[in-house]
């Protein structure tokens, strides 16, 4: 009788890149309004990158963007290869379902966070919050930020049309990114406490902030974002 084991074998070899790309769902919270706050993951790899989307829900690029990454990695398990990438779309599902760059409270989630946090209005006049982590997605996320513990971070928001970065490692990102999308690399430019940012400066986490600019259309972003993408992914620190 024949064996099976080489049959077996070349079946293996087939599913390799499958099981690289192998995609997991979780729900990492909810919302105010109860909405599921889910993170997306590919491979098992000891590179571990961390996707942002939907931060802000009035910054409308942002989620078809991350989106669009999330089909792509799906279809090129090349670029998962040793790495674990995860993906959370919508940070703030509230906000993206109203159209509003604040959770369904008026919170900006991006001020909400426990480094430099002050209770003091944001930039155009949003809260901080009552505290830290007063709300229940700046918790799910922090939450990831540490079981996760990302070894690289790329939050995508609207519409200042700058790659922003923190810490040397997030420069040394973002000038890698602007070499395939030709933005510019820059801070935001005034202060954001409580923020993503302020975190990642805190641990050392390199972040790179892509600030995507108005008036350009989902298929033209995702082609001329989408080497820089690949970039930010596979560059070696």
């Amino acid at each position: 009788m024949q064996s099976i084991w080489p049959r077996l074998l070349g079946l293996s070899i087939l599913l390799l890149p499958l099981l690289a790309t192998a995609q997991t769902s979780k729900v990492i919270g909810r919302s105010r309004q109860n909405r599921p706050i889910k993170m997306l993951t590919f491979g098992n790899g000891p590179s571990k990158v961390l996707i942002l989307g939907g931060v802000h829900g009035d910054e409308t690029p942002s989620v078809p963007l991350v989106q669009d990454l999330t089909a792509y990695l799906e279809a090129n398990p090349d670029i998962v290869a040793g790495r674990t990438i995860s993906i959370i779309q919508e940070v703030n599902p509230d906000g993206v379902a109203a159209g509003t760059r604040a959770n369904s409270i008026g919170v900006d989630l991006n001020r909400n966070m426990e480094y430099d946090w002050s209770p003091a209005p944001s930039t155009g006049g949003l809260s901080p919050g009552t505290a830290p982590y007063s709300e229940p997605e700046t918790v799910a996320l922090r939450n990831v930020l540490i079981d996760f513990k990302p070894g690289r971070i790329l939050s995508v928001h609207a519409f200042a049309n700058i790659l922003d970065y923190d810490t040397n490692n997030g420069l040394v990102l973002a000038s890698l990114m602007a070499k395939k999308n030709g933005m510019t690399v820059t801070t935001i430019g005034y202060p954001t406490p409580g923020s993503l940012g302020r975190y990642c400066v805190a641990n050392n986490i390199p972040l790179v902030t892509l600030e995507l600019p108005a008036g350009r259309t989902r298929a033209d972003i995702w082609a001329w974002q989408r080497p820089a993408l690949v970039e930010f992914i596979v560059a070696g620190l």
